[in-house]
């Protein structure tokens, strides 16, 4: 249905998104969300699209960098017997996860880094995906 409510007839050719060393995470966002709405801008875009982000920061030499995506869905996991709020549900979304020989994008040698996701815009309307099974593998 967004395909046909689309305001972009003619879609521009594929390019990377340029990003300057040192530039400020608002103005990072900010090409994201235009090089989106190049391709993909619609009433339903308005409503129920938000902007997630993830930081990968190097936990030797402390740089950063930052990725955005847009999303209409925020998707909770519910694991195990343990009652929780949605509230906590949400906070496990931005717990840190180690990612052991990741290469720094600064010093180009592989280091311990953390990576952390966030909901950095949400959208107007939000739907929430209960994700309430695991998959065990044996």
């Amino acid at each position: 249905m967004s395909k046909e409510l689309n305001r972009v007839q003619v879609k521009p050719k594929y390019s990377e998104i340029k990003i300057k060393p040192g530039e400020n995470i608002e103005k990072q966002a900010q090409k994201w969300i235009e090089h989106q709405k190049e391709r993909e801008d619609s009433y339903i875009t308005d409503f129920f699209q938000g902007q997630n982000m993830t930081e990968i920061k190097c936990m030797k030499w402390k740089n950063a960098s930052y990725s955005f995506d847009t999303t209409m869905f925020l998707h909770l996991e519910i694991s195990g017997n343990t009652r929780k709020t949605m509230d906590e549900l949400i906070e496990n979304i931005s717990k840190p996860e180690t990612i052991d020989d990741f290469k720094c994008s600064k010093w180009k040698k592989e280091t311990k880094h953390t990576k952390i996701n966030y909901v950095y815009s949400p959208p107007k309307i939000l739907i929430i995906h209960m994700k309430r099974f695991e998959i065990g593998y044996c």
